[in-house]
């Protein structure tokens, strides 16, 4: 603030006066000021002035909230454009199912439209060829021989489409597989199956990896027991607790002694198989008691 006046009798002899107030709390203030004469006596003369202190822009009440909605604004706008960027990463992760998916459709397809008809082509022509006359008994072993594996490489080429086709995807058609390929092994080897399977959901998706590897994991148990196991009898049960599936493999055979016998390839590949499943193989056994293996690993996630 500055006051100027001018006084009647003057000689020049006044000053400038100054005083300073700092940090000043806002609010309602009276400003004094009271004339002197010559001698510094009060001249019973005084005016005043009223001021006042606004309070500063950050500690008023529209600033605080000013800042607030703009914070809020902030954090509204990332968590949009995160969310946006998450829809765009699912999108983008379902697109490219969606490509996957059509892939192996097709090649499924190629495999069982194309390769299956060949060889099942070269297995009838090896069967017909059997059956000429004039054929010699080294040559008719040789395309019987020849019938065989092409037999042979049809079920390996339809576990293949089996494997790839993404309409196989969930966990009925998992337990359903594991029980024709179990009939069709015991039947090849003559031995009595017995299934211990529940009806399994089918909206729980398996992948094609997980169905693979529980499936060959599946065939090398069974062919342990009818290479090894001198058994007259195969058990296969399934059981699903939560989100673990369990299949158990058991035999009624000769059994050994898993600290005295040296294990095999068949079972590495089995804990192998399990393993990248993020599962467990077991094998429980006794001499003359028969084998048990347990395949244990956990369902994907819906």
């Amino acid at each position: 603030m500055t006051f100027e006046w001018e006084e009647i009798y003057s000689i020049g002899a006044a000053d400038f006066g100054r005083v300073e107030y700092t940090n000043l709390p806002a609010g309602l203030y009276r400003f004094r000021m009271e004339a002197l004469n010559l001698m510094g006596v009060p001249a019973g003369r005084d005016i005043s002035q009223l001021l006042t202190v606004p309070v500063a822009a950050w500690k008023t009440l529209w600033f605080r909230v000013a800042v607030g909605l703009g914070l809020f604004a902030i954090a509204a706008g990332n968590w949009r454009l995160s969310a946006w960027r998450r829809m765009k990463r699912q999108v983008q992760e379902l697109e490219r199912q969606r490509d996957l998916e059509q892939e192996r459709f097709r090649i499924a397809r190629n495999i069982h439209d194309d390769l299956g008809a060949r060889v099942t082509e070269i297995a009838l022509l090896s069967s017909s060829a059997q059956l000429k006359p004039n054929l010699s008994p080294e040559a008719r072993a040789e395309f019987g021989a020849v019938a065989r594996l092409t037999n042979d490489l049809v079920r390996a080429l339809y576990e293949t489409v089996w494997a790839v086709n993404p309409k196989n995807d969930h966990l009925d058609s998992l337990a359903g597989f594991v029980c024709q390929t179990t009939n069709q092994m015991c039947a090849q080897a003559q031995l009595r199956c017995r299934l211990e399977i529940p009806d399994l959901p089918a909206e729980i998706p398996v992948t094609s990896h997980i169905r693979h590897n529980v499936i060959m994991a599946v065939k090398e148990a069974i062919h342990n027991v009818i290479k090894h196991g001198h058994a007259s009898e195969i058990q296969i049960g399934i059981q699903q607790a939560g989100k673990v599936l369990t299949l158990q493999v058991s035999d009624n055979g000769c059994g050994f002694d898993p600290a005295v016998i040296v294990r095999g390839n068949g079972l590495d590949n089995m804990e192998r198989r399990l393993c990248s499943l993020q599962g467990s193989c077991s094998v429980a056994s006794r001499p003359g008691a028969g084998t048990k293996i347990t395949l244990e690993f956990p369902l994907p996630v819906s």
